[in-house]
């Protein structure tokens, strides 16, 4: 049974390594490192780690600032070679893994990238230049890798826009020139009706990739994506759909809780019959997300009741709420003409980014509340779910937090927006 999809199509190709001597179960992050894009294979975004607590949260200050190597490529010059074509290097939604010392990440325009864990200095970087491939389905962003060694070789795999899957050597970022076709497999092989340089209606790829693999017991797991907007019959099909997080959760292995992110918002989307004259043959289509007209109270106060977004503390022993609470203030909506007089509780709407979890903390990205008003990053109890203590963000969050440990200190890493954007490291004085 096929459930309810949230914008995209997504398919997972499978592929299988050199075998690679097998690991233990376990649960969360281990040796202070941040091995796979959820911490673990199990994606529990959880670490034992606990030199950071509600005592110093405060303390944090940005240890170092990476900026995204995409600032690097000539935008213009690449514009106008390519049609005008709207390219964006903004979403670097990237978690990066930590391994031995070194972050890995992926930008916005697929490059990836070897970041020092200590400094942020730059040791590497490989760039498949998939933005010349065409748009990608849905937007110009990679939200990570994953990482396999055997104790001998050590690899990077991660999807581009142009439905590839790439292998480099994860200490010189080198391509992996035994892997697929000297470096790189074909994720539309084997797709019915997806022909490489074919586009859609809007002139986008029709598979891509977006997310990051995994790699498991010498298999390498990746998905894919393929657009929704289509007006032909005659498409890529997609054989798994999407999920209504994407966010994602985090789980406590020593409590049993699952710690899930949410918005209370609906979206209302156009449908239309297509133009036969432009290849068209549906009855009918979807339009953009967000195309329809928004319902709304008067005067624009919002047509759901509040809180707008929220962290809930579920106990999977029990199946039942431990807690829930609105993800900031709501300022916007209380600042309202026809709500500022009004006791309100906190009412969210603040963000619903993923959350990092510690031995005593649950960290996430809000869009305000900062000493300015700007955008924080808090912690929150685990067991009430009461924050003790935030930082202010220099930008607003675009990725998942992750934290990791490095020659003894404890960090807190994340990717934030901007012209160029950036990843930046949080530690203790």
């Amino acid at each position: 049974m096929r459930a309810p999809h949230a914008g995209l199509l997504a398919a997972a190709v499978v592929l299988v390594l050199p075998a690679a001597r097998p690991a233990a179960a376990q649960y969360g992050a281990v040796d202070g490192e941040w091995r796979s894009y959820g911490g673990d294979n199990g994606s529990t975004k959880y670490s034992p780690l606990d030199q950071i607590d509600a005592g110093n949260f405060d303390d944090l200050r940005i240890a170092w600032r990476w900026r995204s190597v995409d600032g690097d490529v000539d935008l213009e010059a690449l514009r106008e070679s390519e049609d005008d074509r709207p390219i964006s290097i903004r979403g670097l939604q990237a978690t990066p893994l930590m391994i031995d010392g070194v972050l890995y990440l992926t930008t916005a325009l697929y490059q990836a990238a070897a970041v020092d864990a200590g400094t942020g200095e730059t040791l590497w970087t490989h760039d498949p230049q998939a933005y010349l491939g065409g748009d990608p389905t849905h937007a110009y962003r990679s939200r990570g890798l994953a990482y396999w060694s055997d104790g001998d070789d050590a690899r990077i795999f991660w999807g581009t826009s142009e439905a590839y899957l790439l292998a480099v050597d994860a200490r010189t970022g080198e391509p992996v020139r035994d892997f697929g076709d000297d470096g790189r497999v074909d994720l539309m092989e084997g797709v019915p009706r997806a022909e490489r340089g074919g586009t859609n209606h809007q002139g986008r790829n029709l598979v891509g990739v977006a997310s990051p693999p995994v790699v498991t017991r010498g298999v390498v797991v990746t998905p894919t994506i393929i657009s929704d907007f289509v007006i032909r019959k005659e498409a890529p099909p997609g054989w798994i759909k999407g999920v209504a997080s994407w966010s994602g959760a985090a789980a406590d292995p020593e409590t049993g809780l699952l710690y899930v992110p949410s918005e209370n918002r609906f979206s209302v989307i156009k449908y239309y019959t297509p133009d036969p004259a432009a290849g068209g043959n549906l009855r009918y289509t979807q339009a953009d997300f967000d195309s329809g007209v928004q319902p709304a109270m008067p005067r624009g106060l919002p047509l759901l009741k509040p809180p707008y977004s929220r962290m809930t503390a579920i106990d999977l022993n029990a199946g039942e709420h431990a807690w829930m609470r609105p993800n900031g203030d709501g300022d916007r909506y209380r600042n309202h003409p026809l709500l500022r007089g009004l006791d309100l509780p906190p009412l969210g709407g603040e963000g619903h980014g993923g959350p990092v979890l510690t031995k005593t903390l649950l960290v996430s990205a809000l869009s305000a509340g900062g000493s300015d008003g700007g955008p924080r990053l808090v912690a929150r109890d685990k067991a009430t779910g009461a924050i003790v203590g935030s930082v202010d963000l220099p930008a607003g969050a675009v990725g998942t937090p992750m934290t990791y440990l490095h020659e003894g200190k404890q960090y807190v890493a994340l990717t934030v927006g901007g012209d160029v954007p950036e990843l930046i490291a949080f530690a203790l004085p």
